[in-house]
């Protein structure tokens, strides 16, 4: 089975579908998915956002399960519309240290986010 066969049967579930319907209403909507596991929120996720070109911003608890999360959505989707935005700093412990790499993956997000019409999916945790 292909990944986009998986996508488009998670597409006709009814409470994805719910969803849809959900954020079709208007575009400032938060949505938090509980009681999914291993990556069926990925996948519901991927078949939201297959079709339906928007911005999402995905905020997941921390760094590396969000990580774990842009992998897979990256990997159904498409790395040109799923990114990764971490913190700047290496580690919460020593916050005085930047991260030069992750500086350089948060400037590609808001370099996304500037172009017009760009539509990006944007992982991140707190």
């Amino acid at each position: 089975m292909k990944t986009t066969d998986l996508i488009g049967l998670y597409s006709k579930h009814p409470n994805v579908l719910r969803m849809r319907d959900f954020f079709a209403q208007s575009e400032d909507k938060t949505l938090h998915l509980n009681g999914l596991t291993g990556s069926s929120a990925t996948l519901v996720l991927a078949a939201l956002s297959h079709d339906q070109r928007q911005s999402r911003l995905i905020i997941l608890a921390e760094r590396e399960e969000a990580a774990y999360f842009h992998n897979d959505l990256a990997h159904l989707l498409g790395e040109e519309h799923v990114f990764f935005f971490p913190s700047s700093y290496k580690r919460a412990i020593r916050m005085q240290q930047l991260d030069q790499d992750n500086l350089l993956l948060r400037t590609e997000v808001l370099n996304k986010l500037a172009t017009r019409n760009a539509k990006p999916l944007i992982v991140t945790y707190p």
